[in-house]
């Protein structure tokens, strides 16, 4: 079981509003779930697809990524940090590559 930031801001949305409004199954038949799934999702049993963390961004304002476990989101931070370091790199090696770019060189003959 992963509680993320998502499953509790659905739980404390879901208890803020109006009772036929936000209820469990009024989210489920917005989104296009059974109501299940999304007391599983507020238990942190289990976490909504993609396409339905998009849905509840639009109906609550939970962004997709605050689904995601602290493990995931450090693995993403690492593979980040680690594209992030390799850009200097590559534009260093693509300059000495491209040294004669946009200048004419001379061939020589065999003569």
């Amino acid at each position: 079981m992963v509680v993320t930031e998502g499953s509790a801001r659905l739980r404390a949305w879901i208890a803020a509003g109006p009772r036929t409004e936000r209820s469990q199954s009024a989210v489920a038949r917005a989104i296009g779930v059974s109501q299940p799934a999304v007391r599983l999702w507020i238990e942190g049993a289990t976490r909504p697809e993609p396409r339905h963390r998009l849905a509840l961004e639009v109906l609550t304002g939970i962004a997709p990524t605050a689904w995601e476990s602290e493990e995931e989101r450090r693995a993403l931070k690492k593979r980040l940090d680690s594209i992030a370091a390799s850009k200097p790199r590559q534009r260093a090696a693509q300059s000495k590559k491209g040294s004669t770019r946009g200048r004419k060189t001379r061939r020589r003959s065999a003569a």
